[in-house]
């Protein structure tokens, strides 16, 4: 498969409009018409797309001709779209793994932040001490 089509499967399988990805790109559509019928792509626009999509870059470089599905990650962290070499067969699933990861990260986020606060208290009650203590001695 060329880079070209790679990257069309990849904005298929987004669900979004050539249009829709060229203005979050910063391209014209015309431009992208133009990448998605080359068969070679720059690297700087090879890492735009992989960047975009959430696909490693090695993605566009794996031909495989056995007609096994490459393993691309589009739009979140738990949306797993299998792209068939050869075919046109997408598989589309989450990840519970996935989905633990951001539960926990998300939960540690705010226990972090909770921490944040209560130091940011305890320094503003330190602070009034200072200047308590400040006009005593004064």
């Amino acid at each position: 498969m060329i880079v070209g089509e790679k990257i069309k499967k990849l904005i298929e399988l987004s669900g979004k409009s050539v249009k829709e990805v060229a203005d979050e790109i910063g391209m014209t559509n015309q431009n992208l018409y133009k990448i998605l019928k080359k068969d070679s792509v720059e690297s700087q626009l090879l890492t735009l797309f992989a960047n975009k999509f959430d696909v490693p870059i090695t993605y566009f470089f794996d031909n495989k001709p056995s007609g096994k599905a490459n393993a691309a990650s589009i739009g979140n962290s738990n949306t797993t779209i299998a792209v068939a070499e050869g075919g046109s067969r997408y598989e589309v699933g989450t990840s519970g793994a996935k989905d633990e990861e951001r539960n926990r990260l998300v939960a540690e986020n705010e226990m972090l932040k909770r921490l944040i606060a209560e130091k940011d208290l305890l320094i503003a009650e330190k602070e009034r001490m200072i200047q308590v203590l400040m006009k005593r001695e004064g």
